[in-house]
């Protein structure tokens, strides 16, 4: 778990968390770098064969990585496994659903559709460590820097798997929120 510079009360939780379950826990706080290199410091202390990215306002469901693990050992050739994402406006969860509904109903590479449209969250695909290798270093931007690591994976053309039910619940705050403003060039917010 990477810290990225909280001024709240998640250092001591972390601290408990990590004192719980010391074989399956560690964290490590860094200095508030945004979204990209806090990322980026989680995968290079990622010590398993699968890596998954998680940010503050996202919520992993219940049987996410027994889904997405299983679906990646029957495709040894994928790279990837992605699946629909569920959109909780303001506590109305599921009002929106993003991804693919059915398995192995999307596309088996993400380019070009990547260039069209990204239909998941963030925390949606469970990546094989080997790729993300591959892929190299998170850029250190506040907005559209998953859309460009994706970009990079994509353009290694890894074969993507997929799972039918929602491996993740991502909360849409109100629109004053970063990641929510369209159209405005990502440099103004360096």
């Amino acid at each position: 778990i990477v810290d990225d510079g909280s001024t709240d009360e998640t250092p001591k939780v972390l601290e408990a968390l990590c004192r719980q379950h010391p074989e399956s826990v560690r964290s490590l706080r860094i200095a508030n770098g945004g979204p990209g290199l806090a990322r980026e410091a989680g995968r290079q202390a990622a010590l398993g064969e699968f890596v998954q990215y998680l940010d503050s306002d996202d919520r992993l469901l219940p049987n996410k990585f027994t889904a997405q693990v299983a679906a990646l050992r029957r495709d040894p050739d994928a790279g990837i496994c992605n699946g629909p994402t569920l959109i909780d406006h303001e506590g109305v969860s599921e009002s929106a659903v993003l991804g693919e509904r059915l398995p192995n109903e999307g596309p088996r590479t993400w380019f070009p559709s990547l260039l069209n449209s990204r239909r998941w969250g963030t925390g949606t695909p469970l990546y094989r460590r080997s790729l993300t290798d591959q892929a190299g270093a998170w850029e250190g931007l506040r907005m559209y820097e998953d859309w460009i690591y994706e970009a990079k994976v994509a353009r290694l053309n890894p074969a993507v798997c997929y799972t039918n039910e929602p491996m993740l619940s991502v909360h849409r705050a109100p629109l004053e929120r970063l990641d929510n403003i369209r159209w405005q060039d990502p440099r103004e917010h360096l």
